[in-house]
């Protein structure tokens, strides 16, 4: 069920939108640090991709 509302979720974003999410779930997944929390995989990928966290927030 809860992937289905974030499929839901994630539809509903521009094409630009998802590709940033997209990216960001790759930065998750490919993290070589097992214990990294959320955030401060969010702010990796903030230093890393600042450009996709622009075309997100349009």
């Amino acid at each position: 069920m809860q992937n289905q509302k974030l499929a839901t979720l994630i539809a509903a974003l521009s094409p630009a939108q998802q590709v940033v999410v997209e990216e960001f779930v790759r930065n998750l997944k490919d993290t070589n640090k097992p214990s990294i929390t959320f955030r401060e995989s969010l702010d990796e990928f903030k230093r890393k991709r600042p450009e996709l966290l622009r075309l997100l927030a349009q």
